[in-house]
């Protein structure tokens, strides 16, 4: 039983799978059945899942969303407890709406799409909570229901 899926982009994309542990890396190519069945566990999860909308990545679950009142400069954005499949760039202290926070851009790991950013460190008490949290921009990300 997975409790999180990762299926294929293509033919010949790396699958990560998470269960409950740590994520395992399949580097074999699958065949469309895998790719069914993959979907098929993800509905027994029962989770929404978002996707990068360039390249159609899985990126985060719905469940994981801790807030959708986020701003980013380019419109709303949400702030996930954890996202998948990105790579995080340098750690910069940056001055947003609610105060200084180290952070790090976040990119699609699959075609470089920049989409969003990490809190690393918040250097306010209220700020806290988005320590290690993930925020995706709204229009970077689509929705599979």
């Amino acid at each position: 039983f997975f409790a999180r899926v990762v299926y294929p982009t293509g033919s010949n994309k790396t699958v990560l799978c998470a269960a409950y542990g740590p994520i395992k890396s399949l580097l074999e190519p699958r065949t469309p059945h895998y790719r069914s069945t993959a979907l098929v566990m993800a509905e027994e999860v029962g989770s929404r899942l978002y996707y990068c909308f360039v390249c159609r990545n899985y990126v985060g679950r719905h469940d994981d969303i801790v807030s959708k009142a986020f701003q980013a400069h380019s419109g709303r954005a949400f702030l996930f407890s954890h996202a998948e499949n990105i790579v995080a760039g340098p750690k910069e202290d940056r001055h947003l709406l609610t105060g200084l926070h180290t952070v790090a851009d976040v990119f699609c790991s699959d075609c470089g799409e920049s989409l969003g950013w990490k809190y690393i460190k918040a250097y306010e008490a209220s700020q806290k909570y988005k320590e290690g949290k993930v925020v995706l921009e709204k229009f970077k990300i689509i929705q599979d229901d």
